[in-house]
């Protein structure tokens, strides 16, 4: 099992057992289109309503997307009518996912995925948001973070965040990222961290100055899911590990992994249980604010050894640098020593 299959599955597991909600996950992102099947057995229909109001919502394109197993997902497209009904007719072989997709002010709303099983009808509804510039309705929800050592020299850390938008509008952003596209959640990371890796709920268009992950999905009202992996240098057996909220934070949790032991200042709950026959510290703050910068030290960290073939070879060169350096003086002095000699 892979390293981060393992931290993974350790990181549901330490939340479950210290009680942690981990969000359920939302799709956003965009697929590829091949043809729909022709053999159409299940009749859908549904819905496009307007968040606000409840009404329906006439001309809205919505996509029709069946998950298929070892190739790329059919899809079928519509267009609401004027009583903001869509109709589809889909081939149910094989039960697959099935995924139905709104496109309003060029934001995508989903529902879904569904399994329609031996049913010959289904009906799904899809709830539609205004846009806004304003960011004051995005916090983080739970922010879970585990860190673990596999080799010495580097820290394995794996997040879950839980982002929310407490508003009735979808945030869209204020700021060009890079290609063109608004950012709309900046996450702001350790320093040192080394191989970023999203494996849900971001479109990153780079990292900022600071280090920040920077997104470009429209935060829509409710909770998305993010996950995502990265290292951190670990260079001695203590290190402090400076996080920083970014954003308006009801709860972030730090999990720890023995032999590695945790402690901070400003994460004033501490835990420690038995997570598969293994102990994991907890330590956790509640209400944070967007200005929060939360101190982790970490020790117990294992650095990696110098071979022992190495240690001649390093102190050759150390030697040899010092060397040159005095060289210049050695040949000074004894120019003097020689110069004051008997006449």
């Amino acid at each position: 099992m892979s390293c981060r299959a393992r931290l993974w599955i350790a990181l549901a597991l330490v939340a479950g057992v210290f009680g942690v909600p981990l969000a359920a996950s939302q799709g956003t992102s965009a697929v590829p289109s091949s043809s729909m099947s022709t053999a159409a057995r299940v009749e859908v229909s549904g819905r496009v309503l307007h968040a606000d109001t409840r009404r329906p919502v006439a001309g809205v394109s919505v996509l029709a997307l069946q998950m298929r197993s070892g190739g790329s997902p059919a899809e079928a497209s519509a267009r609401t009518g004027p009583d903001g009904r869509f109709r589809f007719r889909l081939d149910p072989q094989g039960n697959p996912p099935t995924i139905f997709q709104a496109i309003y002010r060029e934001v995508a709303y989903t529902s879904g995925p569904h399994r329609f099983g031996d049913r010959r009808a289904f009906a799904t509804d899809i709830v539609v948001h205004e846009t806004t510039a304003d960011s004051r309705g995005v916090f983080i929800g739970d922010r879970a973070i585990l860190v673990e050592q596999n080799v010495p020299g580097v820290i394995e850390v794996r997040e879950v965040v839980a982002l929310g938008n407490a508003s009735t509008r979808t945030y869209v952003g204020t700021h060009a990222a890079p290609g063109g596209a608004r950012t709309t959640f900046r996450l702001p990371l350790p320093n040192g961290a080394a191989q970023v890796d999203i494996r849900q709920g971001l479109a990153p268009s780079g990292q900022g100055a600071d280090g920040a992950v920077l997104d470009t999905i429209p935060v829509t009202p409710g909770i998305r899911q993010v996950v995502l992996t990265y290292r951190l240098p670990a260079t001695s057996s203590e290190i402090d590990v400076r996080l920083t909220t970014g954003w308006p934070t009801l709860a972030l949790h730090v999990f720890a992994a023995l032999p590695l032991r945790v402690t901070s200042e400003h994460l004033p709950t501490r835990e420690e249980r038995l997570v598969d026959g293994r102990a994991v510290q907890r330590l956790s703050g509640r209400h944070l604010s967007a200005a929060s910068i939360v101190i982790v030290r970490l020790s117990g960290v294992a650095v990696r050894s110098m071979p022992n073939a190495a240690i001649p070879a390093i102190a050759m060169m150390i030697a040899a640098v010092v060397l040159a350096a005095a060289w210049p003086w050695v040949r000074r002095r004894r120019g003097d020593a020689s110069g004051s000699g008997p006449a």
